[in-house]
């Protein structure tokens, strides 16, 4: 900031853009508690100065139309932007694993890749062939807006995003999936052992409701095809976990009975020595 000069000024986001001229900032001021010295252009302020919060100079007022602009832009993308709080964070939790780097933009508003259902999207034409949708359809929401080759892009471009995203790599999806509903549970379990007289509030039970919300979505995104799948390998994995406890406990008790050599053999095996290849002839 050079003295005189012509910045615009807002007293608090419900004002309009003023016009002030800049004099000098405070001395010996940290950051956070910066001061600059203005006065007032307007004619009717007869000549007004006055120390204001520095973040009150908005930009130059040469730049004050590309700034309401930009702030309409935005406002407009943060409206269309209201979802449910289970539908952001799917779509939160399936882009954020699955969209390539080379596809995220810059928020200038958050160092987060994504905040307030408002996603940053770049290079349309590489997320157009990885998804299927056209670079139309990836920047065609009327509140969709271009910034520094950023696509500002609301929640309902998002959501077709993470829809096709999320059949491309369904064992990813699926182990967050798993791991959200274990700390879900984990976290039910905990305010059961409290007892009744101090369960969660109705807060907290709205916010688990979204959450299940979001399991219910990501599960459906990657198909049926897929959560069977997975559900038929973690039944395997269930009886395998199983048959090992049944074949320790065999070992146990070859072992509790004076049967070393027998013992030991089936040690190796579950240890992972080669199986025998010979076979019992059955009997008569």
């Amino acid at each position: 900031m050079e003295a005189d000069e012509i910045w615009a000024y807002r007293e608090t986001g419900k004002h309009p853009l003023v016009p002030v001229r800049f004099i000098r900032h405070r001395r010996n001021t940290n950051k956070r508690n910066a001061h600059s010295q203005i006065r007032f252009e307007d004619p009717d302020a007869d000549g007004l100065e006055a120390w204001v919060p520095t973040g009150r100079l908005k930009c130059l007022w040469a730049d004050a139309e590309a700034f309401r602009a930009n702030e309409l832009s935005w406002s407009a993308v943060l409206d269309a932007s209201r979802e449910r709080e289970g539908v952001i964070m799917a779509i939160d939790e399936v882009v954020m694993a699955l969209l390539p780097d080379e596809n995220w933009g810059h928020d200038p508003r958050t160092s987060h890749r994504a905040y307030d259902g408002i996603y940053p999207l770049r290079d349309l034409d590489s997320l157009s062939k990885l998804t299927n949708l056209s670079v139309d359809e990836l920047r065609g929401e009327p509140s969709a807006f271009e910034l520094d080759g950023t696509w500002i892009v609301p929640v309902a471009t998002a959501l077709s995003v993470a829809e096709r995203l999320a059949p491309l790599d369904p064992s990813a999806v699926l182990r967050g999936v798993e791991r959200d509903e274990r700390e879900l549970a984990a976290l039910e379990e905990d305010w059961r052992l409290r007892g009744p007289a101090s369960g969660p509030d109705r807060q907290t039970e709205d916010h688990w409701e979204e959450r299940r919300l979001s399991f219910a979505l990501r599960r459906k995104w990657i198909g049926e095809e897929s959560n069977s799948l997975r559900d038929q390998a973690l039944a395997a994995q269930q009886e395998s976990e199983r048959l090992k406890g049944l074949v320790e406990w065999a070992i146990g008790k070859l072992d509790h009975y004076g049967h070393g050599p027998s013992s030991a053999t089936l040690q190796r095996y579950l240890d992972g020595a080669p199986l025998p290849t010979y076979r019992r002839k059955p009997r008569d």
